[in-house]
């Protein structure tokens, strides 16, 4: 196939109806696009895995993996219930993702000890999905903290939004992270008597960076007191730089507040205001509806604009994006029924197109979409192991899986306006937290297959991952490989190259890096012996393809011993070849001996005062004195011993003291002192 660097999709008539089953429950939440127009998803669920998937732009899977963060060897605590909630994608070619993690203690008892406590969690990955850095930020006590929400900005650093609950009013913070980690301001949404940050994954928020720079954020909040429960919706703006307040507006919610939706994206317009996406719910007509909140540059309403289909009272809108660079915005919204609309306002909000889907989804609500290569890419996911992916023409036309819609648009009258005021000072219920970095990895792979539902093509191209010719490279630990693509990669795993064909499709060749621990890194540690059992269990260093004990050729980095006598294990790879031994025992304690003597006149016989051979304890320091109490000789290694002389001067005849630190096989400490002569 000839391949060239870079070319557009020429078929943009072409789309598709795709369903995939995976081997483990996902539910995806969002995705977004990559430098290279492929499609990287974030898979979320409360209660089984979380993960990501890769997609080209055809619907073909590069990868899907699953996360987890592996025990901690700290007592019995761990980590584990690694929750994900958002992702951003930077300037480079990588990712962030958000969410929280949960710290295990002790089950005894129908008892935790100590309490399981809910920690925030960022991580930084690769464009393989590899874990480049993850971090945690959790309260001093037992109160939960999570990230809701993150962004990008322009110089490579994120923006994040941490929640928490304890007591309430429930309240955010807002901190900038850089791409090494590091916290470069941290801003607290103090809103007064106002209840803004909800426990993730309650969002109820959504976070851009606008054109000047400057951070702007639009979320629910509410007001709990002993007389009334209000909803508000909360937008302002931060200084990137130092996290400062520039303005904020707040509009009371004329309805329940409990049925109040959550601000799910924020469009910057041409003439610098702003469109905030959510849904309202009329009390008077019990209708639920998009609703697109337009304000001026620094938040203040303009005009507020319903969009909902004519035979449905509860359609909510699921995302909104922005559509070209004339302030067009796509808009995906979820019908009561489960079915799917794309449509299209422009910058004053007026309907331009709307598109239906559902024909064979079998009630699979929309979850997530983006537009790549002039094209609309929409995933309807739920709690399962199955999933859709629709993909559309440049303006939603999806044929063989649309349905008939009328569309009502119409003008809401603008919410009054509310006074709300943030402070970045610690409220009375302040959450002070610890953060450091820990381990999250991608150990698992969660295998997905694709059935096709309906499909056109235009003979032109299709997407190619070939799953067939797998590229497999060995490399030994410490050693790199270049890609096709000039990537360096030095860790094993997964790895592809996307090469773009002459009429513009995706071709992905997958690498898989097989990583040789080096040989000489083998080793079965010291002697050991039968305590108190007729058998031990002995074992090699972890890490290689297989194990030669004595004659026995197994995949396995133990060996269970019962008999006494000396073991040998071996292995070989590309990188080498190596045997280790180790003697295990009858008896764990064996006696001390040492000589009462000994002659250093250069004959060769007993020149040296040193532990004998016979003593099969281990030292750990051996000591000589004169008897003025002065060190002569001090030795860590057995097989040191004193040849009589002091700095190359022969000491004289006479008795010397010695001092020996051993331990048994066991641990066991044992002092030994006493006396000995020299004799010339």
């Amino acid at each position: 196939m000839l391949c060239t660097p870079s070319h557009a999709q020429d078929c943009d008539s072409n789309y598709f109806s795709f369903s995939y089953s995976a081997s483990a429950f996902v539910n995806y939440i969002k995705t977004v696009a990559t430098p290279d127009s492929l499609m990287m998803s974030l898979a979320s669920n409360e209660y089984y895995q979380h993960g990501l998937t890769k997609f080209t732009a055809q619907g073909d899977v590069v990868f899907s993996y699953l996360y987890n963060s592996p025990f901690i060897a700290n007592g019995y605590h761990s980590w584990t219930d690694l929750f994900f909630t958002d992702i951003a994608a930077t300037a480079g070619s990588n990712y962030f993702v958000v969410g929280s993690v949960t710290k295990h203690g002790v089950f005894s008892d129908n008892t935790e000890t100590p309490p399981a406590r809910t920690a925030a969690v960022i991580c930084k990955l690769d464009k393989y999905g590899k874990v480049i850095w993850s971090r945690f930020f959790a309260s001093q006590n037992t109160d939960p903290l999570a990230f809701s929400n993150i962004i990008a900005l322009g110089n490579g650093d994120v923006v994040v939004y941490l929640t928490t609950q304890r007591g309430l009013p429930y309240y955010g913070k807002v901190i900038c992270v850089s791409t090494n980690g590091d916290i470069k301001w941290m801003t607290i949404l103090n809103t007064g008597d106002y209840r803004s940050g909800d426990l993730a994954p309650s969002t109820k928020r959504s976070l851009i960076q606008a054109k000047n720079g400057n951070i702007v954020i639009g979320e629910a909040v509410f007001k709990y007191d002993s007389l009334s429960a209000d909803g508000a919706y909360h937008f302002l703006s931060l200084n990137a730089v130092n996290g400062a307040v520039n303005w904020e507006t707040g509009y009371d919610y004329f309805s329940n507040p409990f049925k109040m939706q959550d601000v799910v994206s924020i469009v910057e317009l041409p003439d610098g205001g702003f469109s905030f996406q959510t849904s309202l719910n009329d009390p008077a007509s019990a209708i639920q509806r998009p609703l697109n909140i337009i304000t001026d540059s620094k938040g203040a309403i303009k005009k507020m604009i319903a969009i909902y289909p004519s035979d449905d009272p509860a359609s909510h809108i699921v995302d909104a994006k922005p559509d070209g660079s004339s302030g067009n915005q796509a808009v995906l919204i979820g019908t009561s029924d489960n079915k799917t609309i794309l449509l299209q306002v422009d910058r004053n909000g007026t309907l331009n197109w709307a598109r239906k889907y559902g024909k064979s989804d079998n009630g699979m609500p929309p979850a997530c979409f983006l537009k790549i290569n002039n094209a609309y890419d929409i995933i309807l996911s739920d709690f399962s192991k199955n999933f859709h992916l629709l993909h559309t023409d440049p303006i939603g036309r999806l044929d063989c899986d649309s349905i008939g819609l009328t569309m009502i648009q119409e003008t809401v009258p603008a919410f009054n306006e509310s006074n709300i005021h943030t402070e970045n000072v610690p409220p009375a219920n302040d959450v002070l937290f610890s953060t450091g970095f820990f381990v999250v990895q991608n150990t698992d792979i969660n295998p997905i297959t694709r059935a096709t539902v309906c499909q056109k093509n235009i003979p032109c191209c299709i997407d190619v991952v070939d799953t067939t010719h797998i590229n497999n490279v060995s490399l030994c630990e410490g050693n790199s490989y270049k890609l096709p693509d000039n990537t360096v990669v030095k860790d094993s795993g997964l790895y592809y190259v996307s090469y773009k064909t002459l009429k513009g499709c995706d071709s992905v060749s997958l690498y898989k890096i097989s990583i040789a621990k080096n040989p000489a890194a083998l080793s079965l540690g010291l002697d050991t012996c039968f305590t108190e059992s007729d058998s031990v269990v002995l074992h090699a260093t972890d890490g290689y393809t297989s194990y030669k004990w004595n004659d026995l050729i197994t995949q396995s980095p133990d060996y269970t011993a019962h008999q006494a006598g000396t073991y040998t294990v071996s292995v070989s790879n590309i990188c080498g070849a190596k045997t280790d031994s180790i003697h295990v025992y009858e008896q764990c304690e064996f006696p001390v001996y040492m000589p009462n003597a000994f002659t250093p006149n250069g004959d060769h016989l007993n020149d040296l005062f040193r532990v004998p051979s016979v003593n099969l304890n281990r030292l750990i320091r051996f000591t000589i004195y004169n008897r003025w109490g002065k060190v002569v000789f001090e030795t860590t290694k057995i097989n040191d011993g004193w040849d009589g002389n002091l700095k190359s001067i022969p000491q004289q005849e006479g008795i010397y003291i010695y001092n020996l630190q051993m331990e048994t096989i066991t641990g066991k400490r044992i002092n030994q002192k006493g006396t000995f002569t020299l004799v010339r």
